[in-house]
């Protein structure tokens, strides 16, 4: 509703101004002036004021000819030279033709009724209105014998104003209300967009797994044979039986020296490098223990740090 009556207030102003703006304009004043030269030539001149009256002066300086006057005259402005006949003030006297008789200056006319009058007052002090029409002749200037311009109308001077436009100042502005629109207005509905958002798919490409596997080394001892030498016959070896004093007696059996003193020795040696060997197959085993800790534990530490980064990525 609001929306409709500023239209409305907006068509009656653009109304307003067509109409104010196509009215006819009050056309300006106008008046007529008639120079008749001392050859019987005459110069006829429309002229436009927009004041409401001027002067006889005044219209004879607006139609643009040559002119000369005499502004210290006693008796008012003297018009001394127009359209350049006549005298030149103050090189010359402003009546430089009238020092005897014949007495010739610009006699000036007045337009009245349809007929010339000789004026009786200067041009200085006449009144000029719209449809006036002013005459100047060079010539005798006496009353008695001055010749008035040749007749002539105000329209042959001012040719009648062509209207521009016929309308008038205030137009009748016919407004046209808005047409109501009564079509229900179309709702669109936007189904809602349904978009399903996969997961990201992470790829992961396993490192591979370190080939060196840790094996225990298995070392094949030395095979020792141990011989053993037959226990000494009775007749070889003798009983010594030591009395003690707080235990039994203790027996000893004392062979051959020749034959204990080789075969005892074989054995303490066979002993004694056997027990080596079982020293070093241990630090053996213990070292091969030890090692494959070392790489179990670097093996792990490797697949840790493997999947610290997989989880940072995937997060």
């Amino acid at each position: 509703m609001a929306k409709r009556s500023m239209n409305l207030v907006a068509l009656i102003f653009l109304g307003w101004l067509l109409g104010t703006g196509s009215a006819q304009a009050t056309p300006p004043n106008r008046a007529g002036l008639v120079v008749v030269h001392g050859n019987g030539q005459s110069v006829r001149r429309c002229i436009e004021f927009t004041e409401a009256q001027l002067s006889g002066l005044d219209l004879l300086t607006r139609s643009g000819l040559d002119l000369n006057v005499d502004a210290t005259n006693a008796i008012g402005v003297a018009v001394c030279r127009i359209d350049k006949e006549g005298c030149t003030f103050p090189n010359q006297p402003c009546f430089c033709q009238c020092q005897g008789s014949p007495c010739i200056y610009w006699s000036y006319w007045r337009l009245t009724g349809g007929a010339w009058k000789y004026s009786s007052v200067g041009a200085s002090s006449s009144i000029i209105r719209n449809g006036d029409v002013d005459g100047w002749v060079w010539g005798i200037g006496t009353i008695s014998g001055a010749m008035p311009p040749p007749t002539v109308t105000f329209d042959q001077i001012c040719a009648p104003a062509t209207p521009t436009s016929t309308r008038t100042a205030t137009p009748t502005l016919t407004v046209t209300p808005l047409p109501t629109n009564t079509f229900p207005r179309a709702t669109a509905t936007r189904a809602p967009t349904t978009r399903a958002l996969a997961p990201p798919t992470l790829t992961h490409t396993p490192s591979p797994q370190p080939t060196d596997t840790p094996r225990l080394v298995s070392r094949t001892l030395p095979t020792w044979t141990k011989t053993l030498v037959p226990a000494p016959t009775a007749t070889e070896a003798k009983m010594i039986i030591t009395p003690s004093p707080t235990s039994a007696p203790i027996v000893h059996i004392q062979t051959p020296f020749k034959e204990q003193n080789e075969e005892p020795l074989t054995e303490t040696s066979a002993s004694s490098t056997s027990h080596t060997d079982t020293v070093w197959g241990s630090a053996l085993r213990l070292a091969g223990v030890a090692l494959s800790g070392c790489v179990l534990g670097s093996v792990m530490l490797i697949v840790a740090g493997l999947t610290l980064v997989v989880l940072k990525r995937l997060v």
